[in-house]
């Protein structure tokens, strides 16, 4: 049977990429090996240096602790407890170990040794202060410390020596691991020799391809500079350290700055000098925020070049741009709209101290029946404070069979026509009293 030459080089191709498969396999495989056996010497090797620091550290409080049992020196004391302070340090940055081997297994009881000793090393300055010399010598020389430090020396020698044997065994394994990578790198050679001419065709095919996904980055980036600059908010990019890299032009006309003014400076020249505190903390703790994190809705001042102070709307978030991570702020001037929240909250305080002197029942429902405003006469009549009827449904505020006499009116009133009828009520003092009620429709 004849094949062509497509059909050839596809026929070479797959058998090559066959062959690259395979060897990935197996070369995956190997190095993983080798991976772990790597990882097992690190282990081992951490471990024995622990075991080291430990042990130089515990000789070192036994050391200071004998010094004070004999001069009885506040100084000697201090030394002593320093010294028994890093033994307990180290204890910690070592307290769950991965047991891999079962020497690392023992490393748990040597830490509990070492712990029960040191224990009795301060019943022993203990006894020093209240007792005198004699009475520690006695504790200190018992059977009892003794076997402990006994133990404690076993331990650290098993430790030691079954790590020793561990890494021979891992660099043992690690030779065996780092041949079988030679030869499967020789084999991927030759195979990567006989596909030669190929690699070169799909590197000429994938450079000229990666020129124009180049173009178009680069047209995506003039994109997304122009529609930055475009935007009506301010963006402000800032490097790791807090320093600005780039403001577009709203962000410049908002601060009032030329752009060279801004290049290098930190963050915090935009911000009052009251506020820079929190914000250079808020900084430092940007880049140990995940990638992709996002703040949003944040209020705060900024300053102006002026010095006028200004309410602003603050998002940020991150990005990286050629492996560099740089974080964007958007600023929203939101002075007027502060200024405009502001009057309405003055306004409806000043309409609730007038409908509060008016001795009706005021009370403003919206579509879902929630109560959005009352007079205090409204609470003073069902005996209520303000906290339990604001937001709450007319089912809430009133009772059951109160509220289901009540329940046509007010839904006439929601869809839009004016009700007006008479009824007794009982207040909250218990006296029945008669109400003209009225209930008008909102206006749209």
């Amino acid at each position: 049977m004849k094949f062509t030459f497509r059909i050839k080089i596809n026929l070479a191709l797959g058998a090559g990429l066959a062959l690259l498969l395979l060897i990935g396999m197996s070369s995956y495989t190997t190095i993983n090996a080798l991976l772990g056996d790597a990882r097992t010497e690190s282990d081992s090797q951490e471990t024995v240096l622990l075991l080291e620091r430990m042990v130089s550290q515990l000789k070192a409080t036994e050391s200071w602790q004998r010094k004070y049992l004999i001069t009885a020196d506040t100084d000697d004391l201090r030394a002593y407890q320093a010294a028994r302070i890093g033994v307990n340090n180290t204890l910690s940055e070592g307290a769950q170990p991965v047991a891999i081997t079962d020497e690392q297994k023992l490393l748990p009881s040597l830490k509990s040794s070492i712990t029960h000793h040191l224990e009795s090393m301060d019943q022993s300055v203990t006894t020093r202060q209240e007792s005198g010399l004699r009475a520690a010598t006695v504790l200190v020389s018992s059977d009892s410390n003794r076997q402990l430090r006994e133990k404690i020396d076993s331990l650290v020698e098993s430790i030691k020596t079954g790590e020793s044997l561990a890494l021979q065994r891992s660099r043992g394994q690690t030779q065996r691991s780092a041949q079988a990578i030679k030869l499967l790198i020789l084999a991927g050679g030759l195979l990567s020799l006989g596909l030669l001419v190929w690699a070169i065709f799909v590197i000429n095919y994938y450079e000229a391809k990666r020129r124009r996904v180049e173009a178009q980055l680069s047209d995506s980036v003039a994109m997304s500079r122009a529609v930055t600059e475009s935007m009506a908010e301010g963006v402000i990019t800032t490097t790791a350290d807090g320093l600005i890299s780039n403001v577009n032009a709203a962000g410049l006309k908002l601060f009032g700055y030329p752009l060279p003014e801004l290049l290098g400076r930190p963050m915090t020249q935009l911000i009052p000098a009251r506020y820079h505190p929190g914000f250079e903390q808020f900084f430092k703790s940007l880049p140990s925020q995940p990638k992709g994190f996002k703040v949003s809705g944040r209020e705060t001042l900024g300053l102006r070049k002026n010095g006028d102070e200004i309410a602003l709307q603050l998002s940020l978030g991150d990005v990286t741009v050629d492996g560099k991570r740089l974080f964007s702020a958007i600023v929203r001037d939101i002075t007027e709209t502060k200024r405009i929240s502001d009057a309405l909250h003055a306004s409806e305080s000043q309409m609730r101290q007038v409908t509060d002197t008016v001795p009706a029942l005021i009370a403003y429902v919206d579509a879902e029946q929630r109560v959005q405003f009352h007079n205090k006469a409204y609470e003073e009549s069902l005996g209520l404070n303000h906290g339990q009827i604001q937001g709450k449904t007319l089912r809430e505020v009133l009772s059951d069979n109160f509220y289901e006499k009540v329940r046509d009116k007010v839904e006439d009133a929601i869809s839009g026509y004016s009700v007006s009828y008479e009824r007794s009520q009982m207040n909250a003092q218990g006296d029945l009293r008669d109400y003209d009620m009225k209930y008008f429709p909102a206006l749209r």
